[in-house]
């Protein structure tokens, strides 16, 4: 099958995290005989066509190299409310559009794979319609919340959702918000979780594990709800827990986070670091106690998985798909969002009870090899492939 993937956000080099996890999936999906072709959009400094896994790039220029920011930052949703901002929005569709159309008459696909209903999804519709190709549309999370938000988001992807002939979705959550959006397509809608790439992450023996160590790898966004995870570190701190908060990320709210890391008093044992390649998050991972994602709404949780890969406990918030990844008391730990109190005994409990949560974090480790590897999840998006192509 020759399959033609659409997305806003794929790795733009070695160690980008950008949509990381289409590459592992494009590569998993090749030991299923599928041929995956890739359009994503240009960046300063990136050629316009290349190989990488052997998997053919495509990157279509909608402006100068100056002006080509409207992708990769994490923000397009909030550029679009900006002055000018529905103006780019309409070029970087146009430029899109054209780029995709192009490709898909020079090569016959069998499919059409459209990563993000927004913005993907109405040009992959346009695309399948003019090449009489099949059409699956796969949500990861930002854009389910935009379709909430926003009745001229949902209305804009409309059509492609009545066309396409699967809906993936990453989570049991965003599966029951798809179907708030549009009650009528629970037939199509299917729970495939993202890959993660099990080459990348796994135990290192040598590397000894810091039972004092907590490590988060997130977005310093207020979604994320890193305030909340410094708060708690304030708890422990205060009750006389020792411990270390290494946070790797980078974002919008990260000079707030320094201030409040500040103000608690806490720098000698938190710390704000910027985003590491991923060999190097391996060996994050493999060092820390555990791994903490609390925020709320999550799509998925995809460095939990990461890090139980590597033998750290996850601890999660009660909220969005995090609860697929975690067994509250037997594969992990669960908070209620929004309380660093409840937060707060999470960690001090994967602190100071180890062999407890040593034997959570083995169980962990177990469940996310089986149920989130990328060889699992490559097959479960090849069968969705087979079935809307036909084949």
């Amino acid at each position: 099958m020759n399959i033609l993937f659409l997305t806003h956000n794929y790795p733009r080099h070695e160690g980008d995290f950008s949509g990381v996890f289409l590459r592992v999936l494009a590569r998993k999906l090749q030991n299923e005989g599928m041929n995956i072709t890739v359009l994503a959009p240009h960046d300063a400094g990136l050629a316009e066509k290349e190989s990488i896994d052997g998997i053919e790039i495509h990157r279509f220029r909608y402006d100068i190299d100056e002006k080509e920011n409207f992708a990769y930052r994490g923000d397009m949703h909030r550029r679009l409310l900006t002055p000018g901002g529905i103006f780019t929005f309409r070029r970087f569709l146009k430029a899109y559009r054209e780029a995709g159309l192009k490709i898909a008459q020079d090569k016959k696909f069998d499919l059409i794979a459209a990563h993000w209903a927004v913005p993907s999804a109405p040009v992959a519709n346009i695309i399948s319609k003019q090449t009489d190709t099949p059409l699956v549309i796969s949500s990861h999370g930002t854009d389910i919340r935009i379709l909430r938000k926003l009745w001229l988001a949902r209305r804009f992807c409309a059509r492609a959702l009545e066309r396409t002939r699967a809906w993936t979705v990453v989570s049991e959550y965003l599966s029951g918000l798809a179907l708030e959006c549009y009650p009528n397509y629970e037939s199509k809608i299917s729970v495939c979780p993202a890959p993660t790439d099990e080459s990348l992450f796994y135990r290192e023996e040598n590397i000894p594990r810091e039972n004092d160590l907590i490590v988060a790898v997130t977005r310093f966004t207020k979604q994320k709800r890193v305030n909340l995870l410094i708060s708690a570190a304030g708890i422990l701190k205060s009750s006389g827990v020792d411990f270390k908060l290494e946070i790797y990320g980078n974002g919008p709210e990260q000079d707030k986070l320094r201030a409040q890391i500040e103000g608690l008093g806490l720098a000698d044992i938190v710390s704000l670091n910027a985003p590491i390649p991923q060999t190097q998050l391996r060996k994050v991972y493999n060092r820390a106690k555990a791994t903490v994602l609390n925020s709320t709404g999550e799509g998925f949780g995809l460095t939990l998985v990461e890090g139980a890969l590597c033998g750290s406990l996850p601890i999660g918030t009660r909220s969005g798909g995090i609860v697929d990844i975690i067994d509250d008391h037997k594969s992990g730990l669960l908070c209620d969002p929004d309380s660093p109190q409840s937060l707060a005994i999470a960690l001090k409990l994967a602190l100071e009870n180890n062999d407890f949560t040593d034997g959570l974090a083995s169980t962990a480790t177990k469940r996310a090899g089986e149920r989130f590897s990328s060889k699992a999840i490559g097959r479960t998006y090849a069968d969705v492939y087979r079935k809307a192509a036909g084949a």
